[in-house]
């Protein structure tokens, strides 16, 4: 049931767009949630808020917890060219896999590059 309430949640404050930013800090919170359905969720949202939250997104790609990088790039993919600026970030981010031994980040890493890279 909570879950049911969290997806939908996170759908309509995506489908809001940037008119939902004000949320934006509250969502991050849920990105850096011990649950992984939580940082799902709260990650989809943000991608569709977009634009304003591309910066709290970069920011999240140093973050210690491997889940929360993820589901950030992943947002960002999802939100496409219009996060060109985080490109230098996720770059970054998929230098420092080393020695993590964790293909499925490099993977998210590397399809966030390329969702970004594609023109609309």
């Amino acid at each position: 049931m909570l879950d049911r309430l969290l997806e939908t949640s996170s759908e309509i404050l995506g489908s809001l767009g940037p008119a939902a930013q004000a949320a934006i800090p509250t969502l991050l919170k849920g990105l850096k949630s011990e649950y992984w359905n939580v940082e799902e969720f709260s990650g989809k949202a943000l991608a569709g808020i977009g634009v304003p939250a591309i910066p709290a997104l970069i920011g999240c790609l140093k973050d210690e917890k491997i889940g929360t990088r993820m589901m950030a790039a992943k947002a960002l993919g999802e939100i496409g060219p219009a996060a060109k600026i985080a490109i230098p970030a996720l770059k970054k981010s998929l230098k420092n896999t080393k020695g993590m031994n964790n293909s499925n980040y490099e993977q998210t890493i590397k399809d966030a590059l390329i969702q970004i890279g594609k023109q609309k």
